[in-house]
């Protein structure tokens, strides 16, 4: 079935906040106390604390970028098919910012960059009971207006395109890609997820520096597994390596 013409399976509430801690701390902390439904968005103008991957912080000046959380329930999914959850947000934002940017790449594990700087990442809060996932807070940190910023590894849609952008135009935007491709995912097309995923991977059959457990090393990326681990091949081998177990030095 082609991915275009999939039934959409979400239905958007978008919250707005001036100014939170975190949107994903204050999205867990609702679902902990309420019934919140799924498709619930928090859009912040500001996050005093934001997190990315492995607890860093999220630099963004405040009301220039798009900060949200977004409660998904994909209940539909076994515990071992989690991986394909972060491939369909993962290839919904990197459409979202190919729409605005053409050469955009995904940087395992689920980092948008543009032209060797970061644009934009994921963080994934899954909520597991009895071997199924419960609920899932999808944090988003997309980097649109922004000119200036501490790292030189960081930049936004605005430094590539010249033009200022509606930050909530960037977030229908990435709602519906995020629609598609959860359907996608709900009719099980695990193949076509990873299959847009790698094609867009960086680095995906290149040989390219990495660094794990104080050891420099080249290796040729040959993709995500199952489990969502990076393949490296040196010398013939293949390893799987998880997040924190290998640092990309490009």
């Amino acid at each position: 079935m082609d991915i275009q013409s999939l039934h959409q399976t979400l239905r958007f509430k978008i919250i707005e906040v001036d100014e939170v801690s975190s949107s994903n701390t204050l999205l867990r902390e609702w679902l902990s106390n309420h019934n919140v439904p799924e498709g619930t968005v928090i859009l912040a103008g500001y996050q005093r604390h934001g997190k990315g991957q492995a607890d860093t912080q999220w630099e963004s000046e405040p009301f220039n970028n798009l900060l949200c959380s977004i409660l998904l329930t994909p209940r539909f999914l076994d515990i071992q098919q989690q991986v394909y959850l972060n491939m369909a947000v993962c290839v919904a934002l990197h459409e979202t910012v190919s729409s605005f940017v053409g050469n955009a790449e995904i940087k395992w594990p689920n980092d948008i960059y543009i032209d060797k700087q970061k644009v934009s990442g994921i963080l994934l809060e899954n909520s597991i009971q009895s071997n199924q996932i419960q609920s899932c807070i999808v944090g988003i940190g997309l980097n649109v207006n922004q000119c200036q910023f501490l790292s030189e590894k960081a930049t936004s849609l605005k430094l590539h395109t010249n033009t200022s952008m509606e930050v909530k135009q960037v977030l229908e935007v990435l709602l519906n890609n995020l629609q598609k491709w959860y359907s996608a995912l709900s009719l099980k097309q695990f193949e076509s997820i990873s299959s847009y995923y790698h094609k867009q991977l960086s680095g995906l059959n290149q040989n390219l520096k990495f660094s794990s457990s104080g050891k420099i090393f080249m290796a040729i990326v040959k993709g995500v597994d199952e489990f969502g681990r990076l393949l490296l091949e040196q010398d013939g081998v293949i390893q799987a390596y998880q997040v924190k177990q290998v640092e990309w030095l490009w």
